[in-house]
């Protein structure tokens, strides 16, 4: 393991902002009907995008928008869209963010789906 990973403890930083943006995602799921799965570990996680719960089809256009929303309020993010298949945003905040900068991140993305642009 590279001497900066061991000194800065950043395997195991991973693994706590991840469950801070586990609980911040789920939270959000438990919100937004448009939020159909979470998915991931560590920093890297997956948010499925559908039009509803009965349906469960892909969103992209709302997924898109989201993503330009959350782009100007400073936080960015990656729409992953297959045709007819899924909708999914990746989200990846590098293990040197803060719990502050994570916290801000999902106060970004609560704001960009409350607005729903």
């Amino acid at each position: 393991m590279p001497e900066v990973l061991r000194r800065e403890r950043l395997a195991e930083r991973a693994l706590q902002l991840g469950e801070r943006v586990e609980a911040g995602l789920r939270d959000l799921h438990q919100r937004y009907e448009v939020i159909g799965d979470v998915r991931g570990h560590g920093l890297l996680w997956g948010v499925e995008l559908i039009t509803d719960r009965r349906s469960r089809r892909p969103h992209p256009e709302l997924g898109g928008r989201i993503i330009r929303r959350c782009l100007e309020l400073g936080l960015s993010m990656e729409l992953v869209s297959l045709p007819g298949l899924a909708s999914v945003w990746r989200i990846a905040p590098p293990p040197t963010a803060t719990a502050g900068q994570i916290d801000e991140g999902l106060s970004i993305l609560d704001q960009a789906n409350r607005e729903r642009v």
